[in-house]
């Protein structure tokens, strides 16, 4: 079958009304598939950021219940002088009044200087970090018992915490008598420890 020249005429504007018809529902189905595409991306943002804000009340709250927990052990701490700067005068003063309030022999100390205390693993206190300070001590004892005075009247000026790394006593008088002579030298080494907020580091670094 031929189409006539009078025939495309007749049928022409049939024919460009359907070629805009498939062209409109084409761009139609373009424009719904992009506005699909928009939604499910704004969606998937929303989740996002309500998962995030979401995880972020549970941290808060778990920070809070933290906090309430933890803050009387950090403020007994702080008032103990086990968080900040070393009180050494403290220390001092504290071993020389033992050393006078029980009239113990002859005492020599010496501080080491400060470094990062590496016995306490830094991701157990973080950010905070672990310092000690090395002391040595000797003195001249009466009998064993007045080590064990000593450190124990130490422990109740509940001053910054301390470890006994190591004691070594060694007899001075073989024969003991009833005379009050030094009769066990005593020779200990201690650990101080304080621990430094994330300021303080900041500072010293």
């Amino acid at each position: 079958m031929k189409f006539s020249q009078e025939d495309w005429k007749i049928i022409q504007p049939a024919l460009l009304i359907f070629l805009v018809v498939i062209l409109c529902a084409f761009l139609l189905l373009v424009y719904e598939q992009n506005q699909k595409q928009i939604s499910a991306s704004a969606l998937e943002r929303q989740q996002q950021a309500f998962t995030q804000a979401s995880n972020r009340f549970i941290r808060s709250g778990e920070e809070k219940a933290s906090i309430k927990l933890n803050l009387p052990k950090y403020q007994a701490l702080l008032n103990q002088g086990a968080v900040g700067e070393e009180r050494r005068i403290e220390w001092v003063d504290a071993l020389r009044n033992i050393h006078k309030e029980n009239k113990l022999f002859s005492i020599k100390f010496s501080i080491g200087p400060q470094s990062i205390y590496h016995a306490i693993p830094a991701k157990n206190i973080e950010p905070f970090k672990a310092y000690h300070s090395q002391m040595k001590i000797e003195f001249a004892l009466l009998h064993e018992n007045d080590l064990l005075t000593f450190f124990d009247e130490l422990n109740q000026k509940n001053l910054t915490p301390f470890l006994i790394r190591q004691c070594e006593m060694t007899r001075q008088n073989p024969n003991i008598g009833n005379s009050l002579t030094a009769n066990i030298l005593a020779k200990c080494d201690l650990d101080w420890i304080t621990v430094h907020e994330p300021i303080a580091q900041a500072k010293t670094q």
